[in-house]
């Protein structure tokens, strides 16, 4: 798989005890199916009441648009969404479910 950003090959590695790829030139980093939400869970477990649900039908909850990146597992293009009012931009996958987070996203969705 490559990098939506940068197109360098996606490297494993283990994130707060999961398996994820992550971009060794720009640091952004890419969430199979459900991979997010154990993360924010590993990351702290009083975030666990967090609402996570990217692909749930709650329009009021995201601002979307059609981002420029492509899918690095399918290569469909990928939905720009903004939760609530954080004002963090992550790209997500309608087709497979994955998430893509650029460098330092990830910390500030738990941040917020």
């Amino acid at each position: 798989m490559n990098c939506p950003n940068c197109g360098k090959e996606l490297k494993t590695t283990t994130y707060l005890g999961l398996k994820i790829e992550e971009c060794n030139s720009c640091g952004g980093m890419w969430f199979d199916r459900d991979e997010l939400r154990g993360a924010k869970d590993n990351q702290d477990a009083d975030l666990q009441w967090l609402d996570f649900d990217l692909f749930e039908d709650k329009k009021d909850k995201y601002v979307e648009s059609r981002g420029k990146k492509f899918c690095p597992k399918d290569n469909a293009k990928l939905l720009s969404k903004i939760y609530a009012e954080s004002k963090v931009s992550i790209d997500v996958s309608e087709k497979c479910h994955g998430v893509w987070l650029d460098m330092a996203e990830f910390e500030k969705i738990i941040k917020y």
